[in-house]
């Protein structure tokens, strides 16, 4: 099945955000990385990498889900 230009820009836009707050894509889903090692988002700087376990999972779930409840507050910072 190919994706629909909709779907690319919806996950392009999860990206940019994961991006903007340092949320990891392996974590979330948007990207396929082998267990217990770093995303690229970490190599690069771009994430806390709880996929590794550098940073908790509970503390990204708990970042993840202030953002979910209040993103006009998260946009902000």
């Amino acid at each position: 099945m190919q994706p629909t230009h909709n779907r690319l820009l919806k996950l392009s836009f999860l990206r940019h955000l994961a991006d903007e707050h340092n949320f990891c894509h392996a974590t979330l889903g948007l990207e396929k990385t082998a267990p217990l090692r770093s995303c690229f988002g970490y190599q690069v700087r771009r994430c806390l990498s709880a996929y590794a376990g550098v940073e908790l999972l509970a503390d990204h779930a708990a970042r993840a889900g202030n953002f979910y409840k209040h993103p006009s507050h998260a946009m902000a910072a």
